[in-house]
């Protein structure tokens, strides 16, 4: 009599599984463990309804999913799997650990104008350095709209233009990170032009036939507000003329704007933050 009732008991367990479908066993698989990049998760359950529940406050029920992780440290997974009608369910624990982001900085051999941005002349070049040590380096530049490959291996790069560049690292734990560089090449300036006095001439005709009429300042409109301060001495060390709000205009006029003789005469030029200038001029009439 016992016999038959265990038998029935087993026989209707079953009978009744069956009409519930195949029992769900969870099993799965997880690949890559950063933080702050893709987590892959794939179900190989026999069922693929499945509920992927994460460890920090969130889960979904997408059967394969992807999802990043902000923060490392050890997470436990669970994957349960659920009958069709919902009435069963099968779990199973993975125990990852999530490892840390790499730390990436760049260093520059040129100033900084800007976050990663690095300012040299025409003609010079700029190294672009990681500072940190990892397993694998590619650098990238910005090409019509997309990253194209620039080099692969080492842990610098040199510019010698105005360019966009990322860089992605691969460390030991193979978890990645990029950064991206910005390097401007600008016109060398002018050092005459900017700290200097030049004139133009060292002759003057003053005949007015329009040229050479005036002893001129090269690159007198980058003066601003900053005045020229102008004497001019005959060979015996007399000044003959003296402007302190020099427009360009001398022309061989004496202080009282008389008419000097023709012959050489020696001027001194100054001006606030700038080289001054010495020099002689021949006024021929």
């Amino acid at each position: 009599m016992k016999y038959f009732l265990i038998s029935t008991l087993i026989y209707f367990l079953f009978f009744s599984l069956s009409l519930k479908g195949d029992v769900p066993v969870a099993k799965g698989s997880i690949e890559h463990f950063c933080a702050n990049d893709t987590t892959y998760f794939t179900n190989q359950s026999n069922t693929a309804n499945v509920q992927w529940i994460f460890d920090d406050g969130t889960d979904t029920r997408l059967e394969n999913p992807k999802h990043i992780y902000t923060n490392a440290g050890t997470y436990t997974v669970e994957l349960i799997a659920i009958s069709d009608d919902g009435s069963l369910t099968s779990s199973k624990i993975f125990n990852i650990e999530i490892k840390p982001e790499p730390t990436l900085t760049l260093s520059f051999s040129k100033d900084l104008v800007g976050e990663n941005t690095a300012e040299f002349y025409d003609g010079e070049n700029v190294t672009i350095q990681v500072n940190e040590s990892f397993q694998k380096y590619t650098w990238f530049q910005w090409i019509d709209d997309a990253w194209e490959d620039a080099a692969t291996g080492g842990s610098s790069i040199i510019s010698t233009q105005t360019a966009d560049y990322k860089v992605l690292v691969v460390d030991v734990n193979e978890c990645k990170a990029s950064e991206t560089a910005h390097t401007i090449a600008v016109q060398r300036p002018d050092e005459e032009r900017l700290f200097r006095i030049i004139f133009e001439n060292n002759i003057i005709t003053p005949n007015g036939d329009g040229y050479n009429e005036y002893l001129r300042v090269k690159f007198f409109d980058t003066y601003g507000e900053k005045t020229i301060q102008l004497t001019v001495y005959n060979i015996w060390g007399d000044p003959v003329y003296t402007d302190n709000d020099y427009q360009n205009n001398w022309g061989g006029m004496g202080v009282n704007q008389e008419i000097v003789d023709a012959g050489t005469y020696y001027y001194v030029a100054k001006s606030k933050g700038r080289i001054g200038a010495t020099g002689y001029v021949d006024i021929i009439r």
